[in-house]
């Protein structure tokens, strides 16, 4: 292409009235899609058609393009230079359903399908009304005949027989008749239930956008012509499925895009690209403004508690953490997993990744359909092998259950994307996790799953817990017990933690007392134990610790 792309709607344009394209020689082309671009909440379209310019003015009707095309984005190029373009209008024109159809064969087959169907059954409607009105004035002609032939016995046997059979035979044609029209009722269903999968509903207004443009071309000559736009009706969600065969061997980590679009326009064979960004969204870097304490007393604090109102602090972290640009929330699909799913994933020829100063890209090379039906289309794009080291975790004070956990080292060497992903382990779906890589070490720890055969019990040893109060000080002692058993046939690692209270202020003495051996972090106030079970091995932790505080103080425990 010689000529860059030209902003048909830039700024300083001269824009021309209806009547000069009216006094051009006026040509049609339709624009044929040939990529798309799919952002995070976009995509960005790219129509290619070929045309035959005169020498001197003519207007040019591009057509085929998204009826929701942004227009102050559409830009138009031509594969030759001396092409001028004067003025420019975007207009969106309605289209029948056969034009709609035009574009996918099997939507045309589908759509030819249903109005035989439906031809059918407006006929079948016709033949059971009809039946039923005869069969009506069978009845009536039957009541007038017996009142003039009363008296005259075998008259009125042989009306009555006569009246008998007919009612009968077509008793028996409506039947029929019904049978075959609810027969023809659920294939025209299926039919518009088949026509809306590829992109057309019955009773639904479509139309499609065409560009108009003036030109002045030096010369005759043949020349392709380009349009590129922006739609908003179209996005793609990114998030992985990790895979794993056993505890010895790597990860698997697969890239998964799901892309919907309802642009107007099927995409029909399109190589598509994947970019993990937004589209003309607003971006400014952020800016300290200064920061002034105000004192709050306790009374005040109380009195936002019993409002319901949360610190602005907390508020702002709950809103992050549901934010859907920082972690969309994907639906999970539950489904078994085995080797042939693998198939699926596109080869190393297939998609190319590359990465920019401010996105990601995945470059598919397979052409794909994707319906303008709004539904989600799964595409396994890329497969990463991950070495992993496999441990057990537990905090029993949160939850008595053992988590399977594998530990990426150096895992910034792999590109990865804070994402939702979906974990099956030995052809198993155990679950849905979150990979969060912006940890400060270089390890990302990867949550797999629940082993039930490590059994885990925290509880509460009575006879050494103890609430004693001395003078104006209050002194309790919180004794609790850890048991762990592995139920499996097999060794395990296991990382356990706990925490004991830290105090925030001078009159509240907290001492640990017992820990079992634990690793202990006084700033964090936790414990870490780092434990080898044998198979069928059962071990005790103990973990006791003691607080000192004024009577008058109720602390939240």
């Amino acid at each position: 292409m010689k000529s860059l792309f030209f902003s048909v709607f830039a700024t300083g344009l001269l824009l021309l009235s209806a009547n000069v394209f009216a006094r051009n020689k006026m040509i049609e082309t339709q624009a044929k899609l040939q990529g798309v671009t799919v952002y995070l909440n976009a995509a960005e379209l790219t129509h290619q058609g070929r045309v035959e310019l005169p020498s001197g003015t003519s207007t040019l009707v591009v057509t085929n393009l998204s009826p929701l095309a942004q227009e102050e984005t559409v830009q138009v190029a031509f594969e030759r230079e001396g092409v001028k373009i004067l003025s420019s209008q975007f207009s969106v024109e309605n289209l029948s359903l056969e034009e709609l159809a035009s574009f996918n064969p099997a939507a045309q087959e589908a759509l030819v399908e249903y109005k035989a169907l439906l031809e059918k059954s407006n006929v079948l409607q016709v033949e059971k009304k009809a039946l039923e009105k005869v069969l009506g004035g069978l009845g009536m002609h039957a009541d007038a005949t017996i009142d003039a032939v009363q008296g005259n016995t075998q008259k009125l046997e042989d009306l009555l027989q006569f009246t008998y059979e007919k009612q009968k035979s077509y008793e028996l044609k409506l039947s029929k008749v019904n049978e075959e029209f609810q027969l023809v009722e659920l294939k025209l269903q299926r039919s518009r239930e088949r026509l809306q999968e590829l992109g057309i509903r019955i009773g639904q207004k479509y139309s499609q956008g065409r560009v108009i443009l003036s030109l002045q071309t030096e010369s005759a000559l043949n020349t392709g012509v380009y349009v590129r736009y922006l739609a908003f009706n179209a996005q793609w969600r990114h998030s992985y499925e990790i895979r794993g065969e056993a505890s010895e061997k790597p990860l698997k980590l697969v890239s998964r895009a799901t892309i919907a679009q309802n642009t107007g326009l099927s995409w029909e064979s399109i190589k598509l690209r994947l970019v993990y960004s937004y589209a003309q969204v607003y971006q400014e870097a952020p800016k300290l403004l200064p920061w002034t304490l105000y004192g709050q007393s306790q009374q005040q604090k109380m009195s936002m508690l019993k409002a319901g109102a949360a610190p602005v602090r907390m508020r702002a972290i709950a809103s992050n953490r549901f934010d859907e640009d920082v972690a969309p929330v994907m639906e999970n699909m539950e489904r078994s997993v085995d080797e042939a799913f693998e198939d699926r994933v596109l080869g190393a020829g297939d998609v190319e990744v590359s990465s920019g100063m401010l996105n990601l890209a995945y470059d598919i090379n397979i052409p794909y359909n994707v319906l303008s039906n709004g539904r989600d289309h799964q595409i396994e794009i890329q497969e990463i092998e991950l070495p992993a080291q496999y441990s057990y975790f537990a905090i029993p004070k949160l939850n008595a259950q053992a988590y399977l956990v594998a530990t990426i080292k150096d895992y910034n060497r792999y590109g990865l994307l804070a994402s939702e992903a979906s974990v099956v382990f030995e052809k198993m779906r155990s679950g849905t996790t979150f990979l969060t890589p912006t940890n400060q070490t270089n390890e990302l720890p990867i949550t797999l799953g629940v082993e039930p055969r490590i059994a885990i019990e925290r509880k509460v040893v009575t006879d050494k817990s103890s609430d004693v109060f001395l003078s104006s000080n209050r002194e309790r002692v919180f004794t609790y017990d850890i048991l762990v058993r592995n139920n499996k046939k097999v060794a395990v690692n296991l990382t356990l933690k706990d925490q004991y209270p830290l105090s925030a202020e001078e009159n509240i003495k907290i001492e640990l007392l017992e820990s079992s051996g634990a690793v202990v972090n006084s700033t964090k106030g936790e414990l870490s134990w780092e434990l080898k079970l044998e198979a069928g091995e059962a071990k005790t932790l103990r973990l006791s610790y003691k607080v000192r505080y004024p009577k008058n103080v109720e602390l939240n425990f």
